[in-house]
């Protein structure tokens, strides 16, 4: 089985957040124009080589503002208006010279591969800092991912290709405390666990699913504002450790659901299923072996 390989470029980036417990939103060019730092104090701009002009006169603002721009290789290179090139380089505190032709980048002593782009079969770019303090380098000690400051904001410019787990590892000390906090005890699988907390002030539902491939030992640390919050078990089991931290055992590829619910409102009432039908649905889960 050969997965597609349309949009990995852009998902990598997407999936760095989303199993970093940081839920990314995905603005059209039209949409990304109402965005400000206030709003958004990070965006990433993937492999967007050519956009409107009203994009990039935006794009100037929000960094200058106070945003923080993630740029990759081969973004916001040129406009629409008569393809024109931008000012990315200058902003960014950059020179690009050319084409990449490294297959691995070392952060903090790991070894992470450089890929080749999914419709532009190329591993990034080389770059010169020119203004940009370098933070981390290719193996040949080129530079490879900048930082550079612009007015209030500053721009991280990543120019090599690279996939999910480099870019958390760039990211891990940039990106702000997340809402739900997960360690795994699993040291097989890197946790791809999915983290939400939705409802209101009575009653909300923390929902994590397992995207990987084996099971998880999580402990998972919840706002200390549900900590006096009855917990009860919707799907999955959990053991509660501290008032706002839980052990919960995180199956693969399947969701694990607790109820919080505030000590003023009345316990809801769940449905339930008969023992008979428990029993049939045990029975043709044994019988499935294939």
């Amino acid at each position: 089985f050969v997965p597609s390989k349309d949009y990995n470029d852009y998902m990598h980036y997407y999936n760095a957040f989303e199993f970093s417990q940081h839920h990314p939103d995905v603005f059209s060019e039209t949409n990304f124009l109402s965005v400000d730092p206030e709003r958004c104090k990070i965006a990433v701009f993937p492999y967007a080589k050519i956009v409107q002009k009203e994009t990039w006169e935006h794009f100037k603002r929000y960094v200058k503002r106070g945003g923080t721009a993630i740029v990759t290789c081969h973004s916001l290179q040129k406009t629409f208006e008569r393809y024109r090139n931008t000012e990315i380089e200058q902003m960014a505190g950059i020179r690009i010279l050319g084409e990449n032709r490294m297959d691995h980048l070392l952060i903090g002593g790991k070894r992470f591969r450089i890929v080749q782009g999914d419709a532009n079969p190329d591993r990034g770019v080389r770059i010169a800092p020119d203004g940009a303090k370098v933070l981390y380098s290719y193996p040949d000690g080129s530079p490879a991912v900048t930082i550079h400051r612009t007015g209030k904001g500053k721009i991280l410019y990543i120019a090599p290709r690279l996939e999910m787990d480099a870019i958390q590892e760039i990211l891990k000390d940039r990106l702000p405390k997340p809402e739900i906090q997960i360690v795994s005890s699993n040291r097989q699988e890197k946790p791809y666990i999915e983290a939400k907390i939705a409802g209101n002030a009575e009653r909300s539902v923390l929902y994590l699913h397992n995207w990987g491939g084996t099971d998880h030992e999580l402990t998972v640390t919840i706002p200390q504002k549900f900590a006096d919050y009855r917990i009860r078990p919707i799907r999955g089991e959990f053991t509660r450790i501290a008032p706002h931290v839980f052990q919960i055992k995180a199956e693969a590829s399947a969701p694990s659901i607790l109820l919080l619910e505030s000590p003023g409102c009345e316990p809801k009432r769940f449905l339930t299923v008969s023992p008979e039908h428990k029993r049939i649905l045990k029975r043709l889960t044994e019988l499935d072996r294939d």
